[in-house]
Protein backbone atom coordinates (compact mmCIF):
# COMPACT_ATOMS: atom_id res chain seq x y z
CA UNK A 1 0.00 0.00 0.00
CA UNK A 2 1.12 3.56 -0.55
CA UNK A 3 2.21 5.73 2.37
CA UNK A 4 -0.88 7.88 1.92
CA UNK A 5 -3.13 4.82 2.21
CA UNK A 6 -1.32 3.63 5.31
CA UNK A 7 -1.42 7.02 7.09
CA UNK A 8 -5.02 7.77 6.16
CA UNK A 9 -6.89 4.46 6.34
CA UNK A 10 -10.42 4.57 4.95
CA UNK A 11 -13.24 4.08 7.47
CA UNK A 12 -14.90 1.29 5.49
CA UNK A 13 -13.72 -1.62 3.35
CA UNK A 14 -13.10 0.73 0.43
CA UNK A 15 -13.36 4.09 2.16
CA UNK A 16 -16.30 6.47 2.16
CA UNK A 17 -16.86 7.48 -1.43
CA UNK A 18 -13.49 6.06 -2.48
CA UNK A 19 -13.10 4.78 -6.02
CA UNK A 20 -10.35 2.13 -6.23
CA UNK A 21 -7.72 2.43 -8.89
CA UNK A 22 -8.95 -0.13 -11.45
CA UNK A 23 -5.52 -1.55 -12.28
CA UNK A 24 -4.67 -3.01 -8.83
CA UNK A 25 -8.03 -4.72 -8.22
CA UNK A 26 -8.05 -6.24 -11.70
CA UNK A 27 -4.54 -7.59 -11.13
CA UNK A 28 -5.59 -8.93 -7.75
CA UNK A 29 -8.61 -10.62 -9.36
CA UNK A 30 -6.39 -12.28 -11.98
CA UNK A 31 -3.90 -13.56 -9.42
CA UNK A 32 -6.63 -14.68 -7.01
CA UNK A 33 -8.24 -16.64 -9.85
CA UNK A 34 -4.86 -18.21 -10.65
CA UNK A 35 -4.30 -19.24 -7.03
CA UNK A 36 -7.74 -20.86 -6.81
CA UNK A 37 -7.21 -22.55 -10.18
CA UNK A 38 -3.90 -23.98 -8.98
CA UNK A 39 -5.42 -25.23 -5.74
CA UNK A 40 -8.24 -26.99 -7.65
CA UNK A 41 -5.70 -28.50 -10.02
CA UNK A 42 -3.76 -30.05 -7.13
CA UNK A 43 -6.99 -31.28 -5.53
CA UNK A 44 -8.28 -33.05 -8.65
CA UNK A 45 -4.93 -34.57 -9.67
CA UNK A 46 -5.50 -37.51 -7.30
CA UNK A 47 -8.54 -39.04 -9.03
CA UNK A 48 -6.73 -40.72 -11.97
CA UNK A 49 -3.94 -42.11 -9.76
CA UNK A 50 -6.04 -43.33 -6.83
CA UNK A 51 -6.34 -46.86 -8.31
CA UNK A 52 -2.55 -47.00 -8.74
CA UNK A 53 -1.98 -46.02 -5.11
CA UNK A 54 -4.61 -48.56 -4.03
CA UNK A 55 -2.80 -51.31 -5.94
CA UNK A 56 0.66 -50.32 -4.76
CA UNK A 57 -0.34 -50.13 -1.09
CA UNK A 58 -2.92 -52.98 -1.28
CA UNK A 59 -5.67 -50.67 -0.03
CA UNK A 60 -9.20 -51.90 0.53
CA UNK A 61 -12.12 -49.92 -0.89
CA UNK A 62 -12.71 -48.43 2.55
CA UNK A 63 -9.07 -47.36 2.86
CA UNK A 64 -9.12 -45.81 -0.63
CA UNK A 65 -12.28 -43.94 0.39
CA UNK A 66 -10.55 -42.70 3.53
CA UNK A 67 -7.64 -41.40 1.45
CA UNK A 68 -10.04 -39.60 -0.86
CA UNK A 69 -12.11 -38.15 1.99
CA UNK A 70 -9.07 -36.79 3.86
CA UNK A 71 -9.21 -33.65 1.69
CA UNK A 72 -12.82 -32.62 2.52
CA UNK A 73 -12.12 -33.50 6.15
CA UNK A 74 -9.27 -30.98 6.10
CA UNK A 75 -11.60 -28.41 4.51
CA UNK A 76 -14.17 -28.91 7.26
CA UNK A 77 -11.61 -28.65 10.07
CA UNK A 78 -9.78 -25.69 8.56
CA UNK A 79 -12.77 -23.62 7.44
CA UNK A 80 -13.40 -21.61 10.60
CA UNK A 81 -9.70 -21.02 11.43
CA UNK A 82 -9.18 -19.88 7.82
CA UNK A 83 -12.01 -17.37 8.23
CA UNK A 84 -10.48 -16.05 11.44
CA UNK A 85 -7.07 -15.73 9.77
CA UNK A 86 -8.48 -13.89 6.74
CA UNK A 87 -10.47 -11.51 8.95
CA UNK A 88 -7.56 -10.71 11.28
CA UNK A 89 -4.49 -10.97 9.03
CA UNK A 90 -6.03 -9.71 5.80
CA UNK A 91 -6.65 -11.55 2.57
CA UNK A 92 -3.18 -11.29 0.99
CA UNK A 93 -1.24 -12.63 3.97
CA UNK A 94 -3.75 -15.45 4.37
CA UNK A 95 -3.58 -16.58 0.75
CA UNK A 96 0.24 -16.51 0.87
CA UNK A 97 0.18 -18.79 3.93
CA UNK A 98 -2.26 -21.08 2.11
CA UNK A 99 -0.03 -21.37 -0.94
CA UNK A 100 2.97 -22.29 1.22
CA UNK A 101 0.90 -24.97 2.99
CA UNK A 102 -0.26 -26.20 -0.42
CA UNK A 103 3.35 -26.57 -1.58
CA UNK A 104 4.31 -28.48 1.58
CA UNK A 105 1.36 -30.85 1.27
CA UNK A 106 2.13 -31.48 -2.41
CA UNK A 107 5.73 -32.45 -1.73
CA UNK A 108 4.66 -34.64 1.21
CA UNK A 109 2.13 -36.47 -0.96
CA UNK A 110 4.57 -36.89 -3.84
CA UNK A 111 7.21 -38.49 -1.64
CA UNK A 112 4.80 -40.33 0.67
CA UNK A 113 5.39 -44.07 0.77
CA UNK A 114 2.90 -45.14 3.44
CA UNK A 115 -0.86 -44.87 3.77
CA UNK A 116 -0.70 -42.74 6.91
CA UNK A 117 1.65 -40.20 5.30
CA UNK A 118 -0.58 -39.92 2.22
CA UNK A 119 -3.69 -39.40 4.34
CA UNK A 120 -1.93 -36.74 6.44
CA UNK A 121 -0.68 -34.97 3.31
CA UNK A 122 -4.12 -35.01 1.73
CA UNK A 123 -5.64 -33.72 4.98
CA UNK A 124 -3.11 -30.86 5.07
CA UNK A 125 -3.94 -30.09 1.46
CA UNK A 126 -7.61 -29.70 2.43
CA UNK A 127 -6.64 -27.19 5.12
CA UNK A 128 -4.37 -25.35 2.67
CA UNK A 129 -7.18 -25.23 0.12
CA UNK A 130 -9.67 -23.54 2.41
CA UNK A 131 -7.00 -21.06 3.56
CA UNK A 132 -6.22 -20.15 -0.08
CA UNK A 133 -9.88 -19.67 -0.96
CA UNK A 134 -10.74 -17.70 2.19
CA UNK A 135 -7.72 -15.45 1.74
CA UNK A 136 -8.14 -14.92 -2.00
CA UNK A 137 -11.84 -14.08 -1.82
CA UNK A 138 -11.47 -11.83 1.24
CA UNK A 139 -8.68 -9.94 -0.50
CA UNK A 140 -10.66 -9.71 -3.73
CA UNK A 141 -13.87 -8.41 -2.13
CA UNK A 142 -11.98 -5.84 -0.05
CA UNK A 143 -10.33 -4.36 -3.16
CA UNK A 144 -13.09 -4.68 -5.77
CA UNK A 145 -15.62 -1.86 -6.38
CA UNK A 146 -19.15 -2.82 -5.32
CA UNK A 147 -20.48 -2.31 -8.87
CA UNK A 148 -18.05 -4.94 -10.25
CA UNK A 149 -18.06 -7.31 -7.30
CA UNK A 150 -20.66 -9.87 -8.39
CA UNK A 151 -19.29 -10.32 -11.92
CA UNK A 152 -15.69 -10.47 -10.66
CA UNK A 153 -16.45 -13.08 -8.00
CA UNK A 154 -18.30 -15.15 -10.59
CA UNK A 155 -15.29 -15.17 -12.91
CA UNK A 156 -12.88 -16.02 -10.09
CA UNK A 157 -15.07 -18.88 -8.86
CA UNK A 158 -15.29 -20.10 -12.45
CA UNK A 159 -11.50 -20.22 -12.61
CA UNK A 160 -11.45 -22.29 -9.43
CA UNK A 161 -13.88 -24.77 -10.95
CA UNK A 162 -11.87 -24.85 -14.19
CA UNK A 163 -8.85 -26.11 -12.26
CA UNK A 164 -10.66 -29.38 -11.64
CA UNK A 165 -10.69 -29.97 -15.41
CA UNK A 166 -6.91 -29.71 -15.72
CA UNK A 167 -6.11 -31.72 -12.59
CA UNK A 168 -6.81 -35.11 -14.18
CA UNK A 169 -4.23 -34.26 -16.86
CA UNK A 170 -1.67 -33.74 -14.10
CA UNK A 171 -2.78 -37.07 -12.66
CA UNK A 172 -2.12 -38.70 -16.03
CA UNK A 173 1.36 -37.16 -15.90
CA UNK A 174 1.90 -38.79 -12.53
CA UNK A 175 1.07 -42.19 -14.01
CA UNK A 176 3.34 -41.57 -17.02
CA UNK A 177 6.31 -40.21 -15.04
CA UNK A 178 6.50 -40.19 -11.23
CA UNK A 179 4.54 -38.62 -8.38
CA UNK A 180 7.71 -37.04 -7.02
CA UNK A 181 8.35 -35.12 -10.25
CA UNK A 182 4.80 -33.94 -10.88
CA UNK A 183 3.98 -32.96 -7.32
CA UNK A 184 7.28 -31.09 -6.99
CA UNK A 185 6.42 -29.13 -10.15
CA UNK A 186 2.93 -28.36 -8.84
CA UNK A 187 4.29 -27.38 -5.42
CA UNK A 188 6.92 -25.21 -7.06
CA UNK A 189 4.17 -23.47 -9.00
CA UNK A 190 2.37 -22.68 -5.73
CA UNK A 191 5.53 -21.11 -4.32
CA UNK A 192 6.07 -19.07 -7.49
CA UNK A 193 2.52 -17.78 -7.15
CA UNK A 194 3.16 -16.82 -3.52
CA UNK A 195 6.29 -14.87 -4.46
CA UNK A 196 4.51 -13.08 -7.32
CA UNK A 197 1.41 -12.22 -5.25
CA UNK A 198 3.54 -10.83 -2.45
CA UNK A 199 4.26 -7.82 -4.69
CA UNK A 200 0.59 -6.92 -5.11
CA UNK A 201 -1.17 -4.29 -2.97
CA UNK A 202 -2.41 -5.69 0.33
CA UNK A 203 -5.66 -3.75 0.15
CA UNK A 204 -7.45 -2.07 3.07
CA UNK A 205 -6.28 -3.08 6.54
CA UNK A 206 -8.24 -5.89 8.16
CA UNK A 207 -11.10 -4.50 10.21
CA UNK A 208 -11.79 -5.67 13.75
CA UNK A 209 -14.00 -8.74 13.69
CA UNK A 210 -16.23 -10.47 16.20
CA UNK A 211 -16.90 -14.12 16.90
CA UNK A 212 -18.60 -16.14 14.19
CA UNK A 213 -21.11 -17.18 16.86
CA UNK A 214 -22.75 -13.79 16.39
CA UNK A 215 -24.72 -15.07 13.41
CA UNK A 216 -26.57 -17.38 15.80
CA UNK A 217 -28.10 -14.37 17.54
CA UNK A 218 -31.83 -13.84 16.92
CA UNK A 219 -31.17 -10.77 14.76
CA UNK A 220 -29.19 -12.82 12.22
CA UNK A 221 -30.15 -16.45 12.87
CA UNK A 222 -32.88 -16.79 10.24
CA UNK A 223 -30.97 -15.01 7.48
CA UNK A 224 -27.81 -16.97 8.28
CA UNK A 225 -29.63 -20.31 8.18
CA UNK A 226 -31.23 -19.41 4.85
CA UNK A 227 -27.93 -18.29 3.32
CA UNK A 228 -26.13 -21.44 4.48
CA UNK A 229 -28.95 -23.60 3.12
CA UNK A 230 -28.59 -21.98 -0.31
CA UNK A 231 -24.97 -23.21 -0.36
CA UNK A 232 -25.64 -26.63 1.15
CA UNK A 233 -28.52 -27.63 -1.14
CA UNK A 234 -26.71 -27.31 -4.50
CA UNK A 235 -23.58 -28.81 -2.88
CA UNK A 236 -25.62 -31.97 -2.23
CA UNK A 237 -26.12 -32.17 -6.00
CA UNK A 238 -22.38 -31.70 -6.55
CA UNK A 239 -21.67 -34.70 -4.32
CA UNK A 240 -24.50 -36.84 -5.66
CA UNK A 241 -24.15 -36.35 -9.40
CA UNK A 242 -20.67 -37.92 -9.93
CA UNK A 243 -21.58 -40.98 -7.87
CA UNK A 244 -25.08 -41.73 -9.14
CA UNK A 245 -24.41 -40.39 -12.63
CA UNK A 246 -21.35 -42.58 -13.14
CA UNK A 247 -23.12 -45.67 -11.78
CA UNK A 248 -26.14 -45.16 -14.05
CA UNK A 249 -23.96 -44.51 -17.11
CA UNK A 250 -22.07 -47.71 -16.36
CA UNK A 251 -25.37 -49.62 -16.02
CA UNK A 252 -26.40 -48.31 -19.44
CA UNK A 253 -23.21 -49.74 -20.98
CA UNK A 254 -21.00 -46.65 -21.11
CA UNK A 255 -17.27 -47.28 -20.96
CA UNK A 256 -14.72 -45.54 -18.77
CA UNK A 257 -13.69 -43.13 -21.54
CA UNK A 258 -17.30 -42.09 -22.18
CA UNK A 259 -17.96 -41.54 -18.48
CA UNK A 260 -14.76 -39.51 -18.11
CA UNK A 261 -15.65 -37.40 -21.16
CA UNK A 262 -19.13 -36.78 -19.76
CA UNK A 263 -17.77 -35.38 -16.54
CA UNK A 264 -15.22 -33.25 -18.37
CA UNK A 265 -18.15 -31.63 -20.17
CA UNK A 266 -20.05 -31.37 -16.88
CA UNK A 267 -17.08 -29.59 -15.31
CA UNK A 268 -16.70 -27.28 -18.30
CA UNK A 269 -20.36 -26.27 -18.14
CA UNK A 270 -20.13 -25.74 -14.39
CA UNK A 271 -17.06 -23.52 -14.77
CA UNK A 272 -18.70 -21.46 -17.52
CA UNK A 273 -21.99 -21.17 -15.63
CA UNK A 274 -20.24 -20.07 -12.45
CA UNK A 275 -18.25 -17.48 -14.37
CA UNK A 276 -21.38 -15.87 -15.85
CA UNK A 277 -23.45 -16.22 -12.67
CA UNK A 278 -22.35 -12.79 -11.43
CA UNK A 279 -23.50 -11.08 -14.61
CA UNK A 280 -26.82 -12.93 -14.48
CA UNK A 281 -27.29 -11.84 -10.87
CA UNK A 282 -26.82 -8.17 -11.80
CA UNK A 283 -29.44 -8.46 -14.54
CA UNK A 284 -32.26 -10.39 -12.86
CA UNK A 285 -31.50 -10.25 -9.12
CA UNK A 286 -30.38 -12.96 -6.72
CA UNK A 287 -33.83 -14.21 -5.70
CA UNK A 288 -35.29 -14.56 -9.17
CA UNK A 289 -32.10 -16.16 -10.47
CA UNK A 290 -32.06 -18.73 -7.65
CA UNK A 291 -35.78 -19.52 -7.91
CA UNK A 292 -35.58 -20.08 -11.66
CA UNK A 293 -32.37 -22.11 -11.48
CA UNK A 294 -33.63 -24.42 -8.72
CA UNK A 295 -36.99 -24.99 -10.43
CA UNK A 296 -35.31 -25.81 -13.76
CA UNK A 297 -32.72 -28.09 -12.12
CA UNK A 298 -35.46 -29.96 -10.22
CA UNK A 299 -37.38 -30.64 -13.44
CA UNK A 300 -34.22 -31.82 -15.18
CA UNK A 301 -33.45 -34.22 -12.30
CA UNK A 302 -36.83 -35.89 -12.84
CA UNK A 303 -36.32 -35.97 -16.60
CA UNK A 304 -32.89 -37.59 -16.08
CA UNK A 305 -34.62 -40.69 -14.67
CA UNK A 306 -36.22 -41.39 -18.07
CA UNK A 307 -33.32 -41.98 -20.56
CA UNK A 308 -32.41 -45.55 -21.35
CA UNK A 309 -29.32 -44.71 -23.41
CA UNK A 310 -26.00 -43.39 -22.16
CA UNK A 311 -25.97 -40.47 -24.62
CA UNK A 312 -29.32 -39.09 -23.47
CA UNK A 313 -28.41 -39.53 -19.82
CA UNK A 314 -25.10 -37.73 -20.36
CA UNK A 315 -26.96 -34.80 -21.92
CA UNK A 316 -29.31 -34.69 -18.91
CA UNK A 317 -26.41 -34.68 -16.43
CA UNK A 318 -24.80 -31.75 -18.25
CA UNK A 319 -28.13 -29.91 -18.34
CA UNK A 320 -28.68 -30.36 -14.57
CA UNK A 321 -25.37 -28.67 -13.75
CA UNK A 322 -25.95 -25.59 -15.94
CA UNK A 323 -28.64 -23.82 -13.86
CA UNK A 324 -27.07 -24.83 -10.53
CA UNK A 325 -23.75 -23.25 -11.56
CA UNK A 326 -25.49 -19.87 -11.87
CA UNK A 327 -26.42 -19.90 -8.17
CA UNK A 328 -22.97 -20.02 -6.54
CA UNK A 329 -22.24 -16.30 -6.76
CA UNK A 330 -25.64 -15.14 -5.42
CA UNK A 331 -25.38 -17.72 -2.62
CA UNK A 332 -21.94 -16.49 -1.61
CA UNK A 333 -22.93 -12.83 -1.71
CA UNK A 334 -26.11 -13.52 0.26
CA UNK A 335 -23.95 -15.17 2.93
CA UNK A 336 -21.62 -12.17 2.86
CA UNK A 337 -24.58 -9.87 3.53
CA UNK A 338 -25.25 -11.74 6.77
CA UNK A 339 -21.58 -11.72 7.77
CA UNK A 340 -21.29 -7.99 7.05
CA UNK A 341 -24.45 -7.20 9.01
CA UNK A 342 -23.14 -9.20 11.99
CA UNK A 343 -19.72 -7.50 11.64
CA UNK A 344 -17.71 -10.67 12.16
CA UNK A 345 -15.21 -10.09 9.34
CA UNK A 346 -15.41 -10.92 5.64
CA UNK A 347 -13.13 -13.92 6.02
CA UNK A 348 -15.93 -15.77 7.78
CA UNK A 349 -18.05 -15.55 4.63
CA UNK A 350 -15.77 -18.00 2.88
CA UNK A 351 -15.18 -20.23 5.90
CA UNK A 352 -18.94 -20.64 6.30
CA UNK A 353 -19.32 -21.14 2.55
CA UNK A 354 -16.71 -23.89 2.59
CA UNK A 355 -18.26 -25.54 5.64
CA UNK A 356 -21.68 -25.59 3.99
CA UNK A 357 -20.28 -26.74 0.65
CA UNK A 358 -18.11 -29.52 2.07
CA UNK A 359 -20.92 -30.73 4.32
CA UNK A 360 -23.43 -30.78 1.47
CA UNK A 361 -20.99 -32.48 -0.88
CA UNK A 362 -20.22 -35.24 1.61
CA UNK A 363 -23.92 -35.68 2.39
CA UNK A 364 -24.74 -35.94 -1.32
CA UNK A 365 -22.05 -38.49 -2.06
CA UNK A 366 -22.79 -40.73 0.94
CA UNK A 367 -26.51 -40.10 1.39
CA UNK A 368 -27.29 -40.39 -2.30
CA UNK A 369 -25.75 -43.83 -2.43
CA UNK A 370 -27.61 -45.00 0.68
CA UNK A 371 -30.97 -43.77 -0.65
CA UNK A 372 -30.28 -45.37 -4.04
CA UNK A 373 -29.66 -48.70 -2.33
CA UNK A 374 -33.01 -48.37 -0.56
CA UNK A 375 -35.26 -47.18 -3.37
CA UNK A 376 -33.26 -46.97 -6.59
CA UNK A 377 -31.96 -43.76 -8.13
CA UNK A 378 -35.45 -42.26 -8.30
CA UNK A 379 -35.43 -41.84 -4.49
CA UNK A 380 -32.34 -39.61 -4.01
CA UNK A 381 -33.03 -37.56 -7.14
CA UNK A 382 -36.66 -37.18 -6.14
CA UNK A 383 -35.73 -36.04 -2.62
CA UNK A 384 -33.23 -33.50 -3.96
CA UNK A 385 -35.65 -32.22 -6.61
CA UNK A 386 -38.34 -31.87 -3.96
CA UNK A 387 -35.97 -29.91 -1.74
CA UNK A 388 -35.17 -27.52 -4.58
CA UNK A 389 -38.83 -27.01 -5.46
CA UNK A 390 -39.75 -26.33 -1.82
CA UNK A 391 -36.85 -23.88 -1.53
CA UNK A 392 -37.91 -22.14 -4.76
CA UNK A 393 -41.47 -21.84 -3.44
CA UNK A 394 -40.22 -20.39 -0.15
CA UNK A 395 -38.08 -17.81 -1.95
CA UNK A 396 -40.93 -16.99 -4.31
CA UNK A 397 -43.24 -16.44 -1.36
CA UNK A 398 -40.91 -13.70 -0.15
CA UNK A 399 -40.63 -12.05 -3.55
CA UNK A 400 -42.89 -9.16 -2.53
CA UNK A 401 -40.46 -8.13 0.18
CA UNK A 402 -37.66 -5.77 -0.91
CA UNK A 403 -34.66 -7.83 -1.90
CA UNK A 404 -31.47 -7.10 -0.02
CA UNK A 405 -28.54 -6.08 -2.15
CA UNK A 406 -25.87 -8.71 -2.57
CA UNK A 407 -23.16 -6.19 -3.33
CA UNK A 408 -23.55 -3.80 -0.42
CA UNK A 409 -20.63 -3.05 1.83
CA UNK A 410 -20.44 -3.39 5.56
CA UNK A 411 -20.97 0.37 5.91
CA UNK A 412 -24.21 0.10 3.95
CA UNK A 413 -25.52 -2.43 6.46
CA UNK A 414 -24.45 -0.26 9.36
CA UNK A 415 -26.42 2.62 7.92
CA UNK A 416 -29.66 0.62 7.67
Amino acid sequence: MSSRASTQPPPGPLGAGAVPDPAPWRRIASWAATAMFWDSLLYSALAPVLPAYADRLSLSDAAAGLLSSAFPAGVLLGALPAGVAASRLGGRRTVLCGLVLLAISGVAFGFGQTFSVLVAARFLEGIASVVVWAGALTWLVACTPAASRAATIGRVLGAGVAGTLVGPLAGAGIVATSPQLVFCVLSGGALVLAVAMRRLPAGPPAAASGSVARIARPAYRRRAAGAIWLVTLPAVMVGMLPVLGALRLDALGAGAAFIAATFVVVGTVEAAGTAVGGNALERVGARRLTVGAYALAAMLMIVALVPQTAWLLACCLVAIVAPIALTWTPAMLRLRDVVSAARIGDGHTYSLFNLAFAGGQMAGAAGGGVLADIGGQALPWGVLAGGMLVTSAALLGRSRAPERSTTTSEDDHAAT
